[in-house]
């Protein structure tokens, strides 16, 4: 408008009804032109604000999808979920949480138990529990004998962590719980069998020491008694006291002695190979064939002193 009256006083433009009203025409353009942008600005920012919708919407059934997801596998997990107060207290479980202490649901389970010091069946246990919590502000894995509905023992895994609120304030403690009792069960019957084992090991040795004992004195008395002998017949040759009958009664008793060394040696012998083979047969190091007559004939032999 203002270019146009311009040009007008410069006659330029010739004298009509535009240029006569060309700043009243130019004013109405500009509201024109405004108004269409603003109507281009609004339309736009509807577009955004209905894309920015949607895509909330769609957020918002995806969160809703996560939670019930979440929901099914809080509910039909076969490991405890819980969460106490500071003093213990029940906020919430889930419903494996209640099957492990042999309640029928959630809801009769917290009707009957408000507190986990109402499930330990070690006060001392829940004691130490409570003071790692507030030491380490978790635990992991801590092994507890807990005390089912029916007042039957089981041992549980329980490992937990403390939740804090916006301003750091502990608000509660959340974790899971695991029944351990056919674990527990079996570290036990592995360690007694080991016991066991080494119990029938220590049995065996003393039974093979009893028996290695009186072949060894035999042994032992026969070979002093060669050696006494043998310096007897060194004494009398230097003495020139050596008879005939002397050096045969000398010879034949060398030779008994020396029988029963060698017997006695035998049955040290026999004894310890019975032995290194029951020890290999009850470590089950090897598999093989055997004469079930020899083996309970050796097994009595060797066991002979407590039977």
């Amino acid at each position: 408008g203002m270019v146009m009256a311009n040009l007008k006083g410069l006659s330029i433009l010739p004298t009509n009804i535009i240029t006569q009203h060309a700043y009243q025409i130019g004013a109405f353009m500009e509201v024109v032109l405004l108004s269409l942008a603003l109507a281009q600005r609004i339309d736009t920012a509807q577009k955004d604000r209905l894309r920015a919708q949607r895509e909330l919407v769609k957020v918002h059934k995806q969160s809703i999808k996560n939670l019930r997801r979440y929901e099914e596998l809080y509910n039909d997990a076969i490991t405890g979920y819980f969460q106490v107060t500071e003093y213990g207290d029940f906020i919430n479980i889930n419903p494996a949480y209640a099957r492990i202490f042999g309640y029928d649901n959630i809801s009769d389970f917290l009707a009957q138990v408000d507190s986990t010091k109402a499930l330990a069946s070690n006060k001392d246990a829940l004691i130490i529990l409570a003071r790692l919590l507030k030491e380490k502000l978790g635990v992991v894995d801590y092994e507890i004998e807990a005390q089912r509905k029916d007042l039957s023992l089981i041992w549980v895994s329980i490992s937990m962590k403390a939740s804090y609120g916006e301003m750091g304030q502990l608000e509660y403690y959340e974790g899971s719980l695991l029944d351990i009792t056919e674990r527990k069960e079996n570290q036990y019957l592995r360690e007694q069998a080991i016991t066991d084992r080494m119990a029938a090991m220590e049995q065996l040795v003393v039974g093979v020491s009893h028996e290695v004992n009186t072949p060894l004195g035999n042994a032992y008395t026969s070979a002093s008694h060669i050696q006494i002998k043998l310096h007897q017949l060194q004494q009398d040759f230097h003495e020139s006291k050596v008879t005939k009958d002397g050096l045969e009664r000398t010879i034949e008793d060398t030779m008994e002695s020396s029988d029963l060394l060698l017997g006695s040696l035998g049955k040290v012998d026999s004894l310890i190979q019975n032995f290194k083979r029951i020890s290999v047969d009850q470590l089950g190091y090897t598999s093989k064939d055997c004469d079930v007559y020899c083996l309970i004939n050796d097994a009595l032999t060797t066991m002979r002193w407590k039977l």
